[in-house]
């Protein structure tokens, strides 16, 4: 697929209804199974910088036409352009896209937790 194909894809996908009810169905389905496990964010901003930890953020098509129709509206990032490493939507540690997010940022937790002694995510 070429890039054009890709933007097309993306916007015919985002701008029907029923695509984005798919997807927000998983995001539904995703945030009940994570309060299961009773995350804590910190605010840290760790979780945007996929790269530093080994990891890389991959997004489907209807992910990508789902985060273009929630995309904020100041997408500007602070201090200047994106340097490419992180996520361009983080800026001074905050994510500015945090509703449309994708799934790989909704369940890469960049924190330590401890449940009965035991330690629950640690990345």
């Amino acid at each position: 697929m070429t890039i054009d194909g890709l933007h097309n894809a993306v916007a015919d996908a985002a701008g029907r209804r029923e695509a984005l009810d798919v997807v927000e169905a998983v995001y539904r389905h995703l945030a009940a199974e994570t309060q299961l496990r009773r995350p804590i964010c910190n605010a840290s901003g760790r979780c945007c910088r996929f790269e530093e930890h080994g990891h890389r953020l991959y997004v489907t098509t209807l992910e990508l036409a789902a985060f273009v129709a929630k995309m904020p509206q100041d997408t500007r990032r602070a201090g200047g352009a994106w340097d490419g490493r992180g996520c361009p939507f983080q800026i001074e540690g905050l994510c500015t896209a945090r509703d449309g997010r994708p799934f790989g940022c909704r369940v890469y937790f960049a924190i330590r937790r401890r449940d009965n002694g035991r330690r629950i995510f640690t990345r």
